[in-house]
């Protein structure tokens, strides 16, 4: 299933939050997720408020984008209908 992670990161010399975004493939388990073959990234390399080049220093911490993660919600539902007595309590 190809999901969207983002990441915001700040830039060094004015702390604006610039984006990163990973489209990986990823295989949904019960529990956990694993990326599985390759993936696409994309990260803002100028800043738009000082217009500075600031790549990421540090690994970023990346999340589901609201849309993904109900995708892989509905899938793990479906896969495992056990999951939904787990969600309710």
């Amino acid at each position: 299933m190809m999901v969207t992670l983002v990441a915001r990161y700040p830039c060094n010399p004015c702390g604006y939050r610039l984006k990163a975004l990973l489209l990986p493939s990823m295989r949904i388990n019960k529990r956990s997720m694993r990326s599985v073959g390759t993936s696409i990234g994309v990260t803002d390399r100028i800043c738009p408020e000082c217009g500075t080049s600031t790549p990421p220093t540090d690994r970023l911490a990346y999340r589901l984008t609201p849309d993904s993660a109900a995708q892989v919600s509905a899938y793990r539902l479906r896969r495992w209908p056990e999951l939904a007595k787990e969600l309710t309590s």
